[in-house]
């Protein structure tokens, strides 16, 4: 299995606790890998790293965000969070008329008025 750090990762836990998260470190030698969990159907687990066997990980695809509604949004959180990498991996993939919210510019050369990420017209 084909499991690497900062990887998505959904699993079982020995005890039977279903995880999703990414992996923290791992250890090819023993075979277990480190996961920080988000998301579990056991509440105490989220939020904390857990060791599981790689055995019993399956790591997710990728997401891509390309054209995605959600880039202008995780624009401002990596411009929140310092993520200045991230924000020029943002910057780069997305359209730029659509990342600010804006319209093409109609025939005349002139560009149409900003629209919010609700589609309505910005006052």
């Amino acid at each position: 299995m084909n499991i690497h750090v900062e990887d998505w990762v959904m699993g079982r836990t020995r005890e039977g606790a279903l995880i999703h998260g990414f992996v923290d470190s791992l250890d090819n030698i023993r075979g277990i890998a480190s996961v920080y969990v988000v998301k579990s159907d056991q509440e105490p687990l989220i939020g904390k790293k857990t060791s599981v066997r790689s055995i019993w990980l399956r790591a997710l695809p990728d997401v891509q965000l390309a054209g995605s509604p959600l880039v202008p949004d995780l624009i401002d959180l990596a411009l929140a969070t310092d993520d200045e990498a991230w924000f020029l991996e943002l910057s780069a993939d997305a359209n730029t008329g659509k990342a600010v919210g804006m319209q093409p510019a109609n025939s005349e050369g002139w560009m149409a008025a900003p629209i919010n990420r609700l589609g309505k017209l910005a006052q």
